[in-house]
């Protein structure tokens, strides 16, 4: 049996290596920085602040922990519409994010693992996972998420969906793992996995396939043909199930 530390440090070292050496995999570098990255980017981040408005009244701003907050867009965004605090297993990365921090007021980031938080309890409105969930041991990592998070808190999640074709090439064989840049730990779920693993520690919880819109389709907006029509699809049974990604909402 794997030790829990282990795979820490498994991840530490593999995005320590990819920071000090320049290289960016295919998750970071097409999934998000790319022209068809950037539209899923905004549509994660607009569903983020809808939840955040849903749960605080303004002019007080939610509380979020990014869990795995990456090189620095997460936290920028985010901090346009809440307080955010991010961290991430990579000293590296830490150190990077934290030259790029455009709004040091409402952002703070900092080496943690979230098998073990250093924050008190009931500390954060919601918790946000980018593509991190299946990164972790989430029977460690799930009970100390909800340890911070107020009742009535949300972990909020999008992660890739093991039923969509490519990811499911991806995860398949282990050739694969060096090319699309996946670490030694990581599985992608299924809706059913992660529904009944989350419906163990939260109250309420809901999984949702979205997002077809893959990254070679390149720019656009929300008002494009194309954009809607493929929205519309995540709403047709069978077929939405095999959307690129899952969008997971559980609420304490």
């Amino acid at each position: 049996m794997t030790h829990p530390h282990d795979r820490v440090e498994r991840e530490r070292q593999f995005h320590d290596s990819l920071i000090r050496e320049g290289h960016n995999t295919i998750a970071t570098k097409e999934w998000w920085e790319t022209p068809g990255g950037k539209v899923r980017f905004a549509r994660r981040i607009s569903l983020l602040n809808a939840a955040c408005a849903n749960l605080i009244t303004p002019p007080q701003r939610a509380r979020v922990l990014v869990v795995g907050c990456g090189e620095g867009e997460w936290i920028n965004a985010i901090s346009d519409f809440a307080e955010v605090a991010g961290i991430d297993i990579s000293p590296e990365i830490i150190t990077r994010v934290g030259s790029q921090l455009r709004n040091i007021t409402d952002a703070q980031v900092e080496v943690g693992d979230a098998h073990q938080l250093r924050f008190a309890d009931e500390s954060f409105d919601i918790c946000f996972a980018n593509s991190t969930l299946h990164h972790l041991d989430l029977q460690i990592a799930l009970p100390e998420l909800h340890r911070v998070l107020r009742s009535g808190g949300l972990l909020i999640a999008g992660e890739p969906n093991r039923t969509n074709p490519q990811v499911w090439w991806m995860y398949r064989f282990s050739r694969n793992r060096s090319r699309y840049g996946l670490t030694p730990d990581e599985e992608a779920f299924s809706r059913k996995s992660i529904h009944n693993l989350l419906c163990q520690y939260f109250c309420k919880v809901s999984v949702s396939p979205f997002d077809f819109w893959h990254p070679a389709l390149g720019h656009t907006d929300s008002n494009g043909c194309l954009f809607r029509f493929l929205q519309s699809i995540e709403r047709v049974p069978i077929v939405r199930s095999l959307a690129g990604s899952l969008w997971i909402v559980a609420e304490k």
